[in-house]
């Protein structure tokens, strides 16, 4: 049987923790990513809304396309807030874990 020496099993281990933390990192950019993507459409469904409503001031948008506009902005605004809702409550459901 091969003997193991210390210096091994540290050598694995690290390897082992480096392949968990690249593992972890990714799956942290994407959720990140998935954030980050759903504010910047809600942000610019949001300014289209305003656009779209200025513009029907001054009669170059219809009622309708102001309409439409205002509940696409509507739906993504309250899309982003249940989002955010169900994010804090998992993060409390973690905290309430026992250790």
């Amino acid at each position: 049987m091969a003997e193991l020496k210390i210096t091994d099993a540290i050598s694995a281990y690290s390897k082992t923790n480096q392949l968990s933390d690249k593992k972890y990192s990714n799956s942290e950019s994407d959720f990140t990513s998935l954030v980050e993507n759903a504010i910047t459409g809600t942000i610019e469904k949001v300014k289209e809304a305003e656009v779209a409503s200025q513009k029907s001031v001054t009669g170059e948008v219809s009622i309708q396309e102001l309409a439409v506009s205002v509940a696409n902005a509507e739906t993504s605004l309250n899309t982003l807030v249940t989002i955010r809702d169900r994010i804090v409550t998992a993060l409390q459901d973690i905290m309430r874990m026992p250790i």
